[in-house]
C-alpha cells in the first residue's frame, strides 16, 4: 500500500487494499474510493481513466482497458474512455473490462467474463461477450474490509 499510496500517488479511499503484483500503465485518472478490495496480478492498462467506488470487490487476474485503437483510423490513433465501477460491484477474476464500459451499482460480472458494454445496476452477466444471466438481490448489507463481526480465534 505504501507504493500505491506513497510513491505512485494513487487516491486511495479508506479501508480499501491493493494486493501486491497488479501492474497500472497510468495512474492520472484512477481514484479508489472507500472499502475497495483490489485482488493480486490485474492488468490496469487505463490511459482513458478508472473510477472504483465504494465496497467494490475486484478480484484477481483480470484486464481494464480504458484506451484503444481506432480501426477506422488510418493513423491508427488512440481513443480514451473511462471505465467506471459503481458501488458494492463484483468484478470476478479473471475478467476483462474494456474501454467506456460503466459497472452498476450491486452488479456482477462473473469469473472469465468479457465486458464490452455497461452492465445495469445489480445485473449479473457472464459470458464472451458477457450478457445478462440474472438480477442480484438489491439488498447488500456486507462492507468489505469490516473485520467487527469477525471472531479471532
Amino acid at each position: 500500500m505504501f507504493v500505491y499510496k506513497k510513491l505512485l500517488n494513487i487516491p486511495i479511499g479508506k479501508q480499501s487494499i491493493i494486493w501486491a503484483g497488479n501492474k497500472f500503465n497510468d495512474v492520472s485518472s484512477l481514484s479508489i474510493a472507500d472499502n475497495v478490495i483490489i485482488g493480486p496480478n490485474n492488468v490496469f492498462l487505463i490511459r482513458g481513466g478508472l473510477k472504483i467506488g465504494n465496497n467494490v470487490n475486484v478480484s484477481g487476474f483480470s484486464f481494464f482497458i480504458s484506451q484503444a485503437h481506432d480501426v477506422n483510423d488510418p493513423m491508427g490513433h488512440t481513443s480514451l474512455s473511462e471505465i467506471v465501477i459503481k458501488d458494492d460491484a463484483w468484478v470476478a477474476t479473471n475478467s476483462t473490462i474494456l474501454p467506456g464500459v460503466t459497472i452498476g451499482k450491486g452488479a456482477v460480472v462473473c469469473a472469465g467474463a468479457v465486458v464490452t458494454k455497461s452492465v445495469d445496476d445489480y445485473a449479473v452477466v457472464a459470458g464472451n461477450p458477457a450478457v445478462k444471466i440474472k438480477e442480484r438481490c438489491p439488498r447488500i448489507d456486507y462492507r468489505l474490509n469490516d473485520v467487527s463481526g469477525i471472531k479471532w480465534l
